[in-house]
């Protein structure tokens, strides 16, 4: 490819770089919700692509136009470093995120991948239900700390292998009592911080069924948070896709699919269910797709 085609192309490249950056250092205030979507942006469009770039600008003949290019990657590489250290040095919201999420990760027998597959499927339902980039940010936030309750559960509770569905047996009967309170537990770990009240809200609900049979309120249709009806989903999504103790063979995820759209109405709020009906290949496709490190 010519010279200048090759710059042009490097061009485009720095122009969606410079208006994430952009984004970034517009936030009125560094805890602005859409830090973390930004923040995403860069992780997902731009860093995979940085080291083929850098390749690319060097391999430019011209010196002129190889030094115009390698000065230009260098300065967007230090604003986008001193950009994402200010918000992730100054965001409370970000910090506590990040906070909760490595005590969720280094908790006996937890990985978190669950609270990232979570926040990976609620993310994509969001889109598709066309909602603003600051509400997205917001509930893939929660989505990642809906389980922070756990933490505070007895391992021996969440890694039971029992399906805790017999009335008469008061063991099953207790456990399920105790793993139940990790939605309030969740709201009340978050509520005191600057994570804010809706994603708190959230947390709390997101166990709440359409029909009103859920936990811990029973609540039901639009008083269940917009935000945990869609956490509900994600949630149910992986629960269904991954190997649990008590069903260890994983539902293949057209069935999982199925089984979601069955639930409309019950569960699940139905026009959630009409946007994973539209957005099927994209939940399939994310299954498959690897985790971002943490």
């Amino acid at each position: 490819m010519p010279d200048r085609l090759w710059f042009f192309e490097l061009f485009g490249f720095f122009r969606q770089v410079f208006e994430l950056v952009q984004d970034l250092s517009k936030l009125g205030s560094p805890a602005d919700a859409l830090g973390a979507d930004v923040l995403f942006s860069l992780e997902q469009r731009v860093e995979p692509q940085w080291d083929g770039i850098v390749t690319r600008a060097k391999a430019i003949s011209d010196e002129s136009l190889r030094e115009q290019a390698l000065a230009t990657i260098n300065k967007l590489r230090a604003c986008i470093d001193e950009e994402v250290a200010r918000v992730e040095e100054y965001s409370p919201i970000d910090r506590c995120t990040r906070h909760l999420d490595y005590i969720i990760r280094h908790k006996e027998h937890l990985t978190g991948e669950h609270e990232k597959r979570v926040e990976r499927y609620a993310r994509i339902v969001a889109q598709h239900m066309n909602l603003d980039r600051q509400s997205s940010a917001q509930i893939c936030r929660a989505a990642r700390l809906h389980d922070i309750g756990k933490i505070c559960i007895s391992p021996e509770v969440w890694l039971d292998t029992d399906r805790w569905d017999d009335p008469k047996n008061k063991s099953h009967q207790e456990k399920k009592m105790r793993m139940q309170k990790h939605a309030e537990i969740g709201a009340y770990i978050l509520s005191p911080s600057r994570v804010g009240i809706a994603i708190a809200a959230s947390v709390r609900a997101h166990h709440e069924n359409w029909d009103g049979t859920g936990y811990p309120d029973a609540l039901a249709d639009d008083s269940i948070p917009f935000w945990a009806r869609i956490i509900r989903v994600a949630d149910s999504f992986d629960a269904m896709t991954q190997s649990r103790g008590h069903r260890p063979v994983p539902l293949p995820c057209d069935q999982a699919i199925e089984e979601l759209l069955a639930g409309q109405g019950k569960q699940y709020d139905p026009r959630i269910c009409a946007a994973v009906d539209t957005c099927k290949s994209d939940l399939i496709a994310a299954f498959s797709a690897p985790l971002r490190a943490a």
